[in-house]
């Protein structure tokens, strides 16, 4: 019976050993997040400033500014638009 209580014993040990070294480990993880979430919350605040202030200095455009846009558009083709490029045949040189 005496050998029963030891090895009971030495598995009790062994579980609260375990135990503790799992409690310390938490304990850290813990510790770590309670310095990482106020440093998320000010990165978070930083970022919806710069937000609001990108979004007041960006000049919003007049629905009459739309209007000449579209405009402009359909007279005035861009660099890769079909319209844009040139259909002369004649290149200069002499036929074959």
């Amino acid at each position: 019976m005496l050998y029963r209580s030891r090895s009971l014993s030495t598995a009790s040990a062994a579980s609260i050993e375990e135990f503790a070294e799992s409690h310390i480990q938490l304990q850290k993880t813990v510790d770590q997040a309670k310095e990482q979430i106020p440093e998320a919350g000010k990165a978070i605040e930083e970022r919806d400033k710069n937000k609001v202030k990108a979004k007041a200095t960006a000049r919003p455009t007049t629905a009459g500014e739309d209007a000449n846009t579209d405009k402009a558009g359909s007279t005035n083709p861009g660099l890769f638009d079909a319209a844009a490029v040139p259909t002369n045949k004649d290149d200069g040189k002499a036929d074959p």
